[in-house]
């Protein structure tokens, strides 16, 4: 039988008006007021078969989600399917990774659920007693979804979670994401190390940063974040014009020497991110005036670049240009200027003399 989905906000959790008594409170939520749409445009070039490209202006308007913090008693985590379950099969939906996808397709569901669903099994589980929040798809190791998924969560409860009120959970911390509790001054002594099997918690905290709606859809958290991170960061203003490589990502392309050498040529430092720390990335970033790389992770520092006033062009793979809009809507949130560059994914090359026409239209 397939388990039952349910909203926190359907859990009859006790509203408080703190994050510090959410925190403080089993079985509390804090609500937050509803935003307002979001709205901008990107500038779209797409590469035909004829070796030449068809510019037009997209929308971009989204609707951020309700910004909520809950601290729900006896939940086990179930970390393969990234879901949080109470009561047997009560699972809330805002902590599945992908609600597009049924959750009977993945059978290692059901297994984890068998797990917790007798008292003998649950004993054999680890317990954590400690208030203890839990990220979501893959903010525990990806960069992208850390930055626009639980860095801004750090951010929030970072008072609570410098006093030893709040624990994070994580699996591994990398080096960068020590970068990160660096930077923003979180304590990471406040690290609970999670087990690779289903995990009881006396109370954790969920919230809408779950399922990478934050990701998709960027809400107001990610101004106290980024705006908390840009003041933390110096203003070196080292490059005005910075290409990330994207080195051995899955994405990278194929002819990504003669891109990058293009971009030299316009005047573009070309860099390896994965040879700085997160801190320097912040600094490149903060500084330029004109920032591109190819779809990824590399552009959730975007926002630290001057509000309304950078550029970022994006080498997008055709694939993604039609279904993953989160970079489209993070720019529109800071009002950065956004250009897409759709190339051939299935190739992944890109024609260097057309790219070169693009960007010549681009910049001054």
């Amino acid at each position: 039988m397939s388990p039952q989905f349910k909203p926190v906000a359907e859990l009859r959790l006790k509203a408080v008006d703190r994050l510090r008594a959410v925190v403080a409170n089993a079985d509390s939520i804090m609500l937050e007021e509803v935003e307002t749409a979001v709205e901008g445009a990107t500038t779209l070039f797409e590469i035909d078969g004829e070796g030449a490209y068809v510019e037009k202006v997209v929308g971009v308007g989204y609707v951020p989600p309700r910004r909520f913090y809950a601290s729900v008693s006896d939940v086990f985590y179930h970390p393969f399917c990234n879901i949080a379950t109470r009561n047997d099969e009560i699972v809330f939906d805002d902590t599945i990774a992908e609600m597009a996808r049924s959750f009977d397709a993945w059978p290692l569901n059901h297994l984890q659920l068998a797990r917790t669903g007798s008292p003998a099994a649950r004993e054999s589980l680890p317990k954590i007693w400690e208030p203890t929040m839990l990220g979501g798809h893959s903010s525990f190791g990806i960069f992208g979804h850390f930055v626009l998924d639980m860095l801004p969560l750090m951010v929030r409860f970072r008072d609570v979670l410098n006093s030893g009120e709040l624990k994070i959970g994580f699996f591994e911390v990398k080096d960068w994401i020590r970068d990160f509790f660096d930077l923003v001054d979180v304590d990471p002594r406040c690290v609970t190390t999670l087990d690779l099997q289903p995990t009881w918690f006396a109370h954790a905290i969920v919230s809408h940063h779950h399922s990478a709606k934050t990701t998709q859809y960027p809400c107001a958290n990610a101004e106290i974040s980024y705006n908390f991170l840009r003041a933390r960061v110096e203003d070196a203003r080292l490059f005005d014009r910075v290409f990330f490589l994207r080195g051995d990502a899955a994405m990278r392309l194929r002819n990504e020497a003669e891109v990058a050498a293009l971009f030299a040529s316009r005047g573009f430092v070309v860099l390896d991110p994965q040879k700085f720390s997160v801190r320097k990335q912040a600094e490149l970033l903060k500084g330029a005036k004109v920032f591109a790389s190819v779809f990824g992770s590399g552009f959730s520092l975007c926002p630290l670049m001057e509000p309304g006033a950078g550029t970022v062009i994006e080498l997008t793979p055709g694939a993604f240009a039609d279904v993953d809009h989160w970079l489209r809507r993070l720019l529109a949130r800071f009002s950065l200027k956004h250009y897409s560059v759709v190339y051939d994914g299935g190739t992944q090359t890109i024609d260097v003399a057309v790219l070169g026409n693009i960007l010549d239209r681009i910049l001054p």
